[in-house]
């Protein structure tokens, strides 16, 4: 969704003379109707500036409401970011970064309902690093002509993201009922693109994000006075995608073609082929039966894939607990493929579903709530496998259901001879059809490039 970055904390005590912070506001909607807002203060003083920002956004996804508030602080000195702290809560759950930024590296620290976990990430020489590639464009005197590329720090995977920034020209934007010309830029964040106009000054006219979300500055009492009780589909509803022709996600194999959408990263291999089309992209779906790779690789056995064994930010497979959970599970069975349908089976069964949830949660986390989204769903899933052995990797993609394709996330577990999906929010051990992969790896992998805004789905077999 859209990455609202907010930054707050209480700003260090300075010797008088005390410049005055600027304040300002930003009303944000999704597809006409207010969601929410950002309070951004800015303070310089001598070479360094510090930015706190509140974000609140109460909109729902599936019926249920869903409620976020994010709060982060940002230091510059010089002009160059130099330390971060980012905190956002959901549904009563905290997920909390501190991050330093060296010239060569970040050291940051996150805390999501567990103990912390620490990671260094390398800083390639040369690269610009922002926790804001829009806010770097704002304000600017000397605005690059063409393109650039800037890298952003993402709180909630602790990725070092590419950000390419074009240069469009003066575009009409309507703000208010009013239309007037402004310079515009596309923004190609992973986790969210947008559309950023700015005026003469360098100041925000305007931002079109996806799911029809808009940016608009605003005055406090604008910002903060909106209608909160709105209906709760929200974001799921706002996402989803209706195919063009009959569809039922219940035939062993279906064809679909995307329009509209480049679909370059899809991946291929046997639960799922892409083709370019013409028109688009010609997406062959075929999940793989787990049944008929039982017996090919041991729990254990993992020449080449150790990577997908091993604990990593959010799957916390060295857990005690969940080590000790995923064996008393599995037992004495040894075939990867049983064991995961095992395991999948008990995350099923034991896992309820909040869908008011919107923070990236650690899998010690999950385990203690015993609640949460499909995310958490795979997330736990691919701790409690890889506890015990098991080579897996997370996957979003869509799937489909009551007429649409809504946003999803899933596991797949390798065989021996290809990687096999397991949904533990379904009853049944085989995906359907109308279960399509956009990405898959780690959470960084997963969760911070999948958004196929705008895209259109045409049924060419089902």
């Amino acid at each position: 969704m859209v990455a609202l970055l907010a930054f707050s904390a209480v700003l260090e005590p300075v010797s008088p003379p005390v410049a005055a912070p600027a304040v300002s506001f930003v009303a944000v909607s999704m597809q006409g109707s207010r969601i929410g807002y950002t309070r951004t203060e800015t303070l310089t003083q001598a070479d360094r500036t510090t930015t706190r920002s509140l974000s609140v956004i109460e909109t729902g996804m599936l019926g249920t409401p869903l409620k976020m508030r994010i709060e982060s602080e940002t230091v510059r000195r010089a002009g160059r970011l130099t330390s971060l702290r980012f905190q956002q809560e959901s549904s009563g759950r905290t997920l909390l970064v501190t991050a330093e930024f060296l010239p060569r590296e970040i050291r940051a620290v996150s805390r999501s309902g567990g103990d912390a976990f620490t990671q260094t990430i390398p800083v390639p020489a040369g690269v610009v690093v922002t926790d804001d590639p829009a806010g770097s464009l704002q304000g600017s005197a000397t605005r690059a002509n063409g393109s650039q590329t800037v890298h952003v720090f993402d709180p909630a995977t602790l990725a070092l993201l590419p950000v390419k920034i074009d240069r469009l020209g003066m575009k009409p934007v309507t703000v208010k009922g009013t239309e007037r010309q402004a310079e515009a830029f596309r923004i190609e964040d992973p986790r969210a693109p947008l559309t950023l106009y700015l005026d003469a000054k360098g100041d925000m006219v305007k931002a079109d994000g996806p799911l029809g979300m808009e940016m608009i500055p605003a005055t406090e009492a604008e910002a903060l006075a909106w209608d909160r009780r709105g209906g709760t589909a929200g974001l799921a509803e706002a996402s989803s995608i209706r195919p063009q022709g009959p569809f039922s996600g219940r035939a062993p194999r279906a064809v679909l073609e995307f329009r509209g959408v480049d679909l370059t990263r899809l991946p291929s291999d046997a639960n799922q082929q892409s083709v370019k089309t013409a028109t688009g992209w010609k997406v062959t779906l075929s999940p793989v039966d787990p049944r008929a790779e039982e017996g090919r690789l041991k729990r254990g056995t993992v020449a080449g894939m150790e990577r997908w064994t091993r604990p990593e930010l959010r799957v916390s497979s060295d857990d005690p607990a969940i080590r000790r959970l995923a064996q008393s599970i599995v037992g004495s069975e040894q075939d990867v493929i049983r064991s995961a349908e095992k395991l999948r089976r008990h995350v099923y069964d034991s896992l309820g579903v909040n869908a008011g949830i919107g923070v990236l949660r650690d899998a010690t986390e999950i385990l203690k709530t015993r609640e949460g989204v499909c995310r958490d769903h795979a997330i736990l899933l691919a701790a409690l496998n890889r506890s015990v052995g098991i080579p897996t990797r997370l996957v979003s993609g869509l799937v489909y259901q009551g007429g649409a394709f809504y946003y999803h996330a899933w596991v797949e577990v390798w065989s021996g001879r290809t990687w096999v999906p397991f949904d533990s929010t379904r009853p049944a051990p085989r995906l359907t059809t109308g279960h399509v992969r956009i990405r898959a790896g780690s959470v960084e992998d997963a969760y911070t490039s999948f958004l196929l805004d705008g895209a259109r789905i045409h049924v060419i077999e089902s």
